[in-house]
């Protein structure tokens, strides 16, 4: 009906917007209970390009985009006092971008009358191994549940979809990371089947590294398949990845990509189908499964729990009913 397209930022491209002075205003018709939780952001883009990523504002300098301390109290404070809210998840792209960034807010966090919890929040485990400070920092500031995309465990992919360091490095920032946090940040992680130079030997490896060791540091691991989609008029206004700009100059080719535009073939590879790496991705996850860390995740991640005091000794229905009854 509308032959426009709608720039995802375009107030911040002319000046009419600023992320560092930005706060989400909620009013009474928003009904937020204290028990809500909400979304917050610190700051805005990334500061990597990661090939398989169609994320908008990747591979910019994040340090211009972060948002100033009096905002980030103005927000945590009025949610507080107007709501009685102080359960956050963090959607940065990369929360711990910058170690300048955690001390600021973590400054903030400290000077508030009441402690905020952040449920969730995305992490780069290589930047914690090469600045250890910053996992003290995410535990001080009240984060309860960190994921960090492994993606490979081929240091040659790796290096091909710029994601980290060598394996090294990352095992590295995981031992820190859990050394600092032990049980009471919970650490989740993923691993994409299907990236460039990526085997079925590679998978393999990181389902044995898991079983063996991974699972002391990692309280779950799931893996994925890659997922990209031909390159046609279709996506001409849409977000792109590296791969997905040029899928046969990565070596992926689409044989119906009207029809099926995300069911890619990698000839001259043993993963050389999306279907293949499915199959795959099953048996992966059956094998880490039985390894991952069972421990209750918080009070923090349980909407019941906040209405009952005796909610480890409840069954989920008499949780909901106290929920309702509650409410």
């Amino acid at each position: 009906m509308f032959n426009r397209v709608i720039d995802h930022d375009i107030k911040g491209e002319i000046g009419e917007f600023d992320i560092r002075t930005s706060i989400t205003d909620y009013v009474e018709t928003d009904c937020l209970m204290s028990e809500e939780l909400l979304t917050i952001e610190f700051g805005r883009g990334c500061i990597f390009k990661c090939a398989f990523c169609s994320m908008a504002h990747r591979g910019m300098d994040t340090r211009d985009f972060i948002k100033y301390k009096e905002t980030i109290y103005k927000e945590l404070m009025d949610n507080w006092t107007k709501w009685g809210v102080y359960k956050y998840v963090i959607i940065d792209d990369t929360f711990n971008d910058h170690t300048e960034k955690l001390i600021a807010i973590n400054e903030v966090i400290q000077s508030l009358p009441f402690k905020p919890v952040f449920n969730w929040a995305y992490c780069r485990i290589d930047l914690i191994s090469r600045d250890p400070s910053q996992a003290q920092l995410i535990k001080d500031i009240g984060v309860k549940e960190v994921f960090y995309g492994l993606e490979t465990w081929n240091d040659q992919t790796a290096k091909a979809i710029k994601k980290g360091g060598p394996k090294s490095k990352k095992v590295e920032g995981m031992r820190i990371a859990k050394e600092c946090w032990g049980d009471e940040v919970r650490i989740t992680s993923g691993m994409v089947i299907g990236l460039p130079h990526e085997t079925i030997e590679s998978v393999q490896e990181s389902v044995d590294w898991y079983v063996t060791e991974g699972h002391r540091y990692l309280d779950d691991l799931k893996y994925v398949v890659l997922t990209i989609r031909a390159n046609d008029e279709s996506l001409k206004h849409q977000f792109l990845s590296d791969i997905e700009t040029d899928p046969e100059g990565w070596g992926y080719l689409f044989d119906d990509p009207i029809n099926e535009p995300f069911n890619w073939r990698k000839p001259g590879t043993n993963l050389a189908s999306r279907d293949q790496c499915n199959e795959i991705m099953f048996e992966a996850n059956k094998q880490v499964k039985p390894f991952y860390n069972q421990r209750k995740r918080g009070r923090w991640m349980n909407l019941y729990a906040t209405y009952d005091s005796n909610y480890e000794n409840k069954t989920p229905a008499e949780l909901f009913l106290n929920h309702v009854k509650t409410k």
